[in-house]
Parts: structure tokens; C-alpha cells; sequence
């Protein structure tokens, strides 16, 4: 080799030793257990996916990990109970791929899994719910508008409603329903906490001056002969809705939230499979044949004027 050749070699080498450098510096260390993993075939090849969270959206769940394996039968898939926080907690000590939430992790707890994991979780939105407000079969079933919501999230009384259950704040539901009504406290005054929403439905069910805040994903009112849910009003004037399908969608019910998927961002290829099947359209239309609102299904206000701007 000629000096010139010779020397052109090691410029180029020193150029591509620095970009390594520089990757390893912004990326931190390959994780060679995942290449390993697609190297031995064992990343397609009698996968093993644990999903955590199903509490959250038993139906829909079982629906989309059913609609998954007939997709990819070669992975087993096993799903653990829990609310957000307990699917959090599987997921940052590694004892899960995937965890369904109704919160995004906080910045705590995406620090928590930076410490463990080396990087945060990856979070998309899979469905849209119902935030529905509930009562015993036989109950006040007269329509609320906005304002009523607001004191009854503020105090726990209001509009025929003595007392207000509401699950765990801590799992997310309730700062949804909060968000919904530009409610800037945490809690409510008298608001009674309960550990999650069927500890909610079966108080008020036994509790007829009561109501309950709980989730479509978890309670079906319409199916559930002990509870009644409560028509609410988007808009002063707008007729009162429910919490069905094309309400949500059409933005009708006013008291949504959202159903999250998230793995950790160095965790499993098959937890990262998991999370884009379900972002993709194919993973949508399965969350829509399972009769959830999917989440790139939602309402858009249109506003036609004919006035320049400015006018």
C-alpha cells in the first residue's frame, strides 16, 4: 500500500472510530442481549410476551391479545391483573413487555425506568373511553351539564349525588376526568377514594344517594343491571349523552379518557412488536372490532367561513 493510500486509510478509520465514539456517547450501550436474540432466530421463534395492565380493559384486551396470536402464533402471550400503577410497577422491574395504562408514566417514573433500563418507555394511545358518572339502578338518572360535573368532582355533592366514589387517583382515570373539566386541584374535597373502579360499581350499586366515576373500558352500564349512568351535556343547550361509541367519537359525551400502551425502550423485541402492531392501522381496525373507539378515530371540529382574516 502507498503512503498516500495508506494515509487516506487512516483518516477514514479515525472518521468512523469517532462516530462510533459519538453513538456510544448519545446512545449508551448496544443492547446486545436484543442482537443476540434476532441473531439466534429466538426473537421469532417461540416468543415469550408478558402484558401487564388487562384490569384496565378486560374485554378489549383479551380481544386484541386473541386478534394477535391468530397474527403471530408463535409467540406465547401471557397477561398478568392490575390497575396503571401495578402495570407500571411490572413493567420497571422487567416482569412485563408491555403495560396497558390510563396515564402516561410521570417524569418520576420514566426516571425510575432510566435508572433501570438505560432509556424511557415508548407510550402510544390504543382506544379511546368513556369517563362515565354512575348510579344504583333506580337512581336520579336526570342529565348533568358541565358545571354540575365540576362541583361534583369538587366536593363530592351536587345534583342529586350526596357522595362521590372514584378509583385510585393514582391510576388515572380521575385526573382525566379532572382534565375534561379544566379542574386545576388533584383531589376533591369530600370525594371518597376506593381502590379501583369495581370497588367504585359495587358501592354504589348498594348506595342510592351515591355516584361513581368509572371507566367504559371496565364497567359495561349498559350490561350491568345494578347501575345507571348519567347523561351529561358537552354544551349549554346540547342535548344530554351517554357514553356509547358514536357519542365518543363524535365528542357528544364530553368525559373521555385514554387507554395507553407502553414497553420499555430498551426491553424485549417482542414488547416493541406488541406496541406497533397496535399503532398500526391493521392493530386499530382490531381495536374497533372489539368495539372500543380506536384512538386515531376522533372527533375533528370543521369551521367553514367565508370572511378573510383579519375581517
Amino acid at each position: 500500500m502507498s503512503s498516500r493510500r495508506r494515509t487516506w486509510f487512516l483518516i477514514r478509520l479515525a472518521f468512523y472510530v469517532a462516530v462510533i465514539a459519538v453513538l456510544f456517547l448519545v446512545k449508551g450501550v448496544p443492547d446486545w442481549q436484543a442482537f443476540r436474540r434476532l441473531a439466534s432466530g429466538k426473537a421469532t421463534s417461540d416468543s415469550l410476551l408478558t402484558v401487564a395492565g388487562r384490569d384496565l380493559a378486560p374485554r378489549l384486551v383479551d380481544s386484541l391479545v386473541v386478534q394477535y396470536r391468530a397474527d403471530y402464533p408463535q409467540v406465547t402471550v401471557t397477561l398478568t391483573a392490575g390497575g396503571t400503577n401495578q402495570a407500571l410497577e411490572d413493567l420497571v422491574n422487567r416482569r412485563a413487555d408491555v403495560a396497558f395504562l390510563y396515564r402516561p408514566p410521570t417524569a418520576a417514573e420514566q426516571a425510575q425506568l432510566r435508572t433501570v433500563d438505560g432509556d424511557t418507555a415508548v407510550v402510544v394511545r390504543v382506544a379511546v373511553g368513556g369517563v362515565a358518572l354512575v348510579g344504583a339502578a333506580g337512581a336520579d338518572t336526570a342529565a348533568l351539564d358541565l358545571d354540575a360535573v365540576r362541583e361534583l368532582l369538587r366536593t363530592g355533592r351536587a345534583a342529586g349525588c350526596a357522595r362521590l366514589y372514584a378509583p385510585d387517583p393514582n391510576d388515572g382515570l380521575w385526573d382525566a376526568a379532572r382534565l375534561r373539566c379544566d379542574l386545576p386541584d388533584r383531589t376533591g374535597g369530600d370525594v371518597v377514594f376506593l381502590a379501583d373502579e369495581t370497588a367504585v360499581a359495587s358501592a354504589v350499586a348498594s348506595d342510592p344517594d351515591a355516584c361513581g366515576l368509572v371507566s367504559t373500558f371496565t364497567i359495561d352500564v349498559a350490561e350491568d343491571d345494578q347501575l345507571v349512568a348519567r347523561p351529561v351535556r358537552a354544551e349549554s343547550g346540547d342535548p344530554a349523552a351517554r357514553p356509547t361509541y358514536t357519542n365518543l367519537v363524535t365528542g357528544a359525551y364530553p368525559l373521555h379518557h385514554w387507554l395507553y400502551v407502553a414497553c420499555r425502550g430498551r426491553g424485549g423485541i417482542e414488547g416493541a412488536k406488541f406496541v406497533n402492531h397496535l399503532a398500526s392501522a391493521r392493530g386499530q381496525r382490531q381495536v374497533r372490532r372489539a368495539g372500543a373507539v380506536p384512538a386515531q378515530q376522533t372527533a375533528r371540529e370543521i369551521v367553514i367561513t367565508r370572511d378573510p382574516p383579519g375581517s
